[in-house]
């Protein structure tokens, strides 16, 4: 399991133990930490959309502001109601082959890259806007997964720096 699968897996367990910023925390901090070791390797990042990767980053900032404001409002039982609304739509979404026809690549980027940045410091879950924007591009399931895994890898160093800042 890669980074974003493995963080998936366990924000909602970690929800049960801990309060809502140390799950974003550790969340992003795991993620960030898988997702260099899948990076380190020169072919991952040759398969990398570059542009991409960092176009859904650089969209993703203001989204975080956001989130860092929603994050202290969330009290702990809607935090793990969303942390598991989330992972069970990503895992239904998946499990049914649902993708969604984002025809437009520069909007879609700024969408996702927002929504990203969002969920990035709100719940540690950054993956799901940015699963169904590059399900809709044309890449091979090597280039899916090097792409996505430099965003999740940028976004969480700027979501963590953000977070304790």
């Amino acid at each position: 399991m890669s980074g974003y699968g493995f963080v998936l897996f366990c924000g909602p367990l970690l929800s049960i133990l801990y309060e809502p910023t140390s799950v974003v925390l550790m969340s992003l901090i795991m993620g960030t930490i898988l997702l260099g070791g899948l990076l380190s390797t020169s072919e991952n990042r040759r398969l990398a959309d570059s542009r991409v990767a960092l176009g859904l980053t650089v969209c993703s900032i203001p989204g975080m502001f956001v989130g860092l404001w929603l994050l202290p409002r969330l009290n702990e039982s809607v935090f793990r109601v969303v942390v598991g609304s989330i992972t069970l739509l990503f895992v239904l979404s998946r499990l049914w082959g649902f993708r969604i026809l984002i025809p437009n690549h520069s909007l879609g980027i700024v969408v996702a890259g927002f929504l990203g940045g969002v969920f990035s410091v709100s719940t540690g879950l950054s993956s799901l806007p940015i699963i169904w924007f590059l399900g809709s591009q044309n890449f091979t399931p090597l280039e899916y997964r090097a792409t996505i895994a430099s965003y999740v890898f940028l976004n969480g160093v700027i979501s963590i720096m953000a977070l304790v800042m």
